[in-house]
């Protein structure tokens, strides 16, 4: 999300993959997705490092890479009021669009 941020387009959507719960003590547990779901789950035994934390954010940025990108199909998303546009391009400055290697029937035919 650091384009959204830095271009701030407060529309765009992110998903939290998990979270870290530290207490006083430096004991942790984190909830999250994939291995990040069971892997530090005892909250007494896990206790705040730099080897933890550097293995949480591999771990992290590993479940990024084998996450699909979830999209609203096409066809419910085709339609856009003028409002919606004209709050896009105003909260973005410019329109940026995210190629994902799918070309639609329609490009194809026009080739």
């Amino acid at each position: 999300m650091a384009d959204s941020i830095k271009y701030n387009r407060l529309a765009d959507e992110g998903s939290l993959i998990a979270r870290i719960l530290v207490n006083k003590e430096n004991h942790f547990m984190v909830e999250g997705d994939g291995a990040l779901g069971f892997l530090y789950e005892d909250f007494g035994a896990n206790i705040i490092n730099e080897e933890n934390l550097t293995n949480i954010l591999k771990k992290s940025i590993l479940l990024c890479l084998d996450t699909d990108l979830v999209l609203p199909p096409f066809a419910q998303i085709k339609d856009v009021t003028l409002h919606q546009k004209q709050s896009i391009v105003a909260a973005s400055g410019y329109p940026t669009g995210k190629r994902l290697g799918y070309q639609f029937k329609a490009e194809l035919e026009n080739k």
